[in-house]
C-alpha cells in the first residue's frame, strides 16, 4: 500500500484511536502526477502549434481526469514545501508528429491509471466513517457533534468539537491550508468542501450543506466507534 495510515498517539477513555493520515501528499504520488502532466503538456503545446493534429477531444478527456485527481488529492493533503519549491522535472522534447502525440497520450493513460490506483490504495480508510481532510472524526477524536439550522442563511450545519489531541492536529492541518478546500467525507462520499480561511485553533468548527441527511449521518459516525 502506498500510504500507511498513522494513528494518533493519544488514547481516550474508549480505548480507541482515531485515524490520522499524513499531512503531505505522498512523494510517490507527487512523482506519478508529474508523469501525467508532462505528456499532456507536450500534447497541448503541439496542438497550439499544429491544430490539424485534431486530438482536442482526446486531450480534453485526459486533462479532465487529471484535474479531478489533482483536486481529490489537494482536498486531503498539503504539498510539502520541498515539492512546492522544486522545479518541474525536465520535459522530453519530441517532434510534433501524429505518432509522437499518440505515444504521449498513451503515456499519460498509463500514468493516470497508476496514479488513480495509488490514490485509491492510499485512501482506503476514507471509504468508511467521517473524515475532515486527513483527520478521522469518531468518538476517540470528537467530544460533541450536532446538526441544526444556521442562524444567518438557514443552511443545515454540523457543529463539531474535538478532543485536545485531535484539536491540535486540526490546528496544524488548517495552519498550512489557508485558502484551500478541504473535503468532508461521510462513508466515502464528499458531502462538503469548505474553504479554509485560517487556522482553527480550538477544535470547534462547523460544516454546512443544504441537505441535513448526510450531515446527520456524519454526526452519527463522528460520535461512533473508530
Amino acid at each position: 500500500m502506498l500510504l500507511a495510515i498513522l494513528l494518533a498517539a493519544a488514547r481516550v477513555e474508549t480505548g480507541e484511536v482515531y485515524g490520522d493520515l499524513e499531512r503531505e501528499i505522498p512523494r510517490e504520488l507527487v512523482a506519478m502526477m508529474d508523469g501525467i502532466d508532462a505528456p499532456l503538456d507536450a500534447v497541448g503545446e503541439c496542438l497550439d502549434r499544429y491544430p490539424r493534429l485534431d486530438v482536442d477531444a482526446a486531450l480534453a478527456a485526459r486533462t479532465q481526469r487529471s484535474m479531478k485527481l489533482h483536486r481529490a488529492i489537494r482536498e486531503i493533503w498539503a504539498r510539502s514545501e520541498e515539492d512546492a519549491l522544486r522545479d518541474p522535472p525536465p520535459r522530453r522534447r519530441r517532434a510534433c508528429t501524429m505518432a509522437n502525440v499518440t505515444a504521449a497520450l498513451q503515456e499519460a493513460d498509463v500514468a493516470l491509471q497508476r496514479a488513480e490506483q495509488a490514490f485509491a490504495e492510499a485512501t482506503v480508510a476514507l471509504r468508511a466513517g467521517a473524515w475532515f481532510g486527513p483527520l478521522q472524526l469518531c468518538r476517540a477524536s470528537v467530544i460533541s457533534a450536532g446538526v441544526g439550522r444556521g442562524e444567518e442563511d438557514g443552511d443545515w450545519q454540523l457543529s463539531i468539537a474535538l478532543r485536545p489531541t485531535a484539536a491540535a492536529a486540526l490546528a496544524d492541518i488548517t495552519r498550512r491550508r489557508e485558502g484551500d478546500l478541504l473535503a468532508f467525507r461521510v462513508a466515502g462520499t464528499v458531502v462538503s468542501r469548505p474553504r479554509i480561511f485560517g487556522l482553527i485553533p480550538h477544535g470547534r468548527f462547523y460544516l454546512s450543506t443544504g441537505d441535513a441527511g448526510p450531515l446527520g449521518h456524519g454526526a452519527t459516525l463522528a460520535l461512533g466507534p473508530c
